[in-house]
């Protein structure tokens, strides 16, 4: 009943399912996977959960895609893939990490608030310009990405 979380190998299989529940353009989650790092969150060959950590600028990283499958979700799961990416990118040599979400995910920015992100921009119609249909979190049409960001 071990939980590891490990970095994807050329074996793996791509959990799209995941990746396209965090982020429903596959074309963009496969342009982070090209340029990034992928995350498993792995428990008796079933993956759980995933993130990916991708390389922005010098001594900048973001996380991408954090995703946990919803039969999991509540146990703590994206607490342990934040806290994983954090150490992650600070034992790479980032100083600093990024994540973002959408305007109308509330409960996504509380978790990154805890964690120790902090607001630091918002991209405008992000959402409604990047995607071909709409996207909703509880009901709420997302338009806006909040950027957050942490020194590590």
């Amino acid at each position: 009943m071990d939980v590891v979380i490990r970095k994807q190998t050329p074996t793996d299989d791509i959990p799209w399912d995941l990746l396209l529940e965090a982020d429903p353009s596959q074309q963009l989650v496969e342009a982070y996977l090209r340029q990034g790092e992928l995350w498993l969150l792995v428990q008796n060959a079933e993956v759980l959960g995933v993130y990916v950590l991708y390389p922005v600028e010098d001594g900048l990283a973001e996380v991408k895609s954090v995703s946990v499958a919803q039969a999991h979700q509540g146990k703590g799961w994206g607490t342990a893939l934040l806290r994983h990416a954090t150490q992650n990118a600070k034992r790479q040599g980032y100083q600093r990490l990024r994540i973002g979400t959408a305007d109308a995910s509330v409960a996504q920015q509380r978790l990154y608030s805890r964690e120790g992100f902090l607001p630091e921009g918002r991209i405008t119609d992000f959402f409604t310009t990047h995607y071909p249909e709409p996207l909703f979190d509880q009901g709420t049409q997302c338009r806006d990405m909040i950027v957050m960001e942490k020194s590590l």
